[in-house]
């Protein structure tokens, strides 16, 4: 019999708990009213829940460093009018943690939704290598002291108790535009060849140093600091 149905309260929206369960009253209208007559009733509905597929956002972090906050790409218009990415209910981890070496590492999820069936796709964690930042010590001697035979230099934004030795940093270290004479003044102490064994680790920003030859007689003291005059026998 041709007509219209309808249920009694449309503005309510069964979900997947009412399965079979919730009675809804529904109201049937024949189109020909003539020769039949409106009916009404009620009835069980049963309600599966919606199939949808997302996928965890690829992320990045430096070696180290705590994970970032894991995010998710939800297709659009695929949410039932008035739900939100909230109602998919996920739940993502991911095994890394400031030990885990360079590298990428999955990203998953899994759902605990009842009205959608969620398929996660994982994402990826890249795990980038550390900078290492190299800098030359300074160093100061009087005109008449010989020069050291190597220069040392320091690094830094090592993570979970590395040294310089344990990732293996190494760098040349000469002192530039210096005269054979050795004469007092302030040279350059030039970082060259730095490198790092360590693959959790890179060669970041690299800060020269500095060389200061007192002139015989003259105290050598800290920058900063007045040096008194000093009487030399010639």
């Amino acid at each position: 019999v041709p007509g219209e149905a309808s249920w009694l309260t449309a503005e309510y929206r069964p979900t997947v708990a009412d399965s079979g369960k919730t009675i809804f009253a529904f109201r049937f209208t024949p189109s020909d009213q003539e020769n039949y007559e409106m009916t009404a009733g009620e009835t069980a509905v049963a309600v599966e829940a919606k199939q949808i597929v997302v996928k965890v956002k690829n992320a990045s972090k430096t070696y180290g460093d705590a994970n970032p906050v894991f995010e998710m790409e939800v297709p659009e218009n695929e949410l039932v009018e008035g739900d939100s990415v909230a109602d998919l209910a996920l739940r993502l981890n991911c095994s890394a943690d400031q030990r885990t070496p360079a590298g990428d590492v999955l990203i998953q999820g899994e759902s605990g939704a009842l009205n959608y069936a969620v398929e996660v796709n994982p994402g990826v964690l890249t795990i980038n290598r550390r900078p290492l930042h190299f800098k030359a010590v300074n160093v100061s001697v009087k005109y008449e002291e010989a020069l050291p035979g190597t220069y040392d230099f320091e690094v830094s934004n090592l993570v979970n108790g590395a040294s310089k030795a344990s990732v293996g940093a190494t760098a040349s270290i000469e002192a530039v535009n210096m005269q054979a004479s050795k004469k007092s003044g302030t040279y350059t102490l030039k970082i060259r060849n730095a490198s790092v064994s360590d693959a959790n680790y890179m060669v970041g920003s690299i800060t020269d140093g500095t060389l200061t030859i007192a002139a015989a007689g003259q105290e050598t003291k800290d920058p900063g600091k007045i040096v008194e005059a000093s009487t030399v026998k010639v």
